[in-house]
């Protein structure tokens, strides 16, 4: 199942780890606005 669903998974984590890299050099990007953006 993991094999079938890795694309989507590493897409989550590079997604994850992006978010978290921009969230500790821009302290504002923790806020519902831009969460809100990203969703979309």
């Amino acid at each position: 199942m993991l094999k079938r669903n890795l694309p989507l998974v590493m897409t989550i984590v590079v997604f994850i780890a992006g978010y978290l890299y921009c969230l500790s050099q821009y302290p504002g990007f923790a806020s519902t606005r831009v969460l809100g953006d990203l969703s979309i």
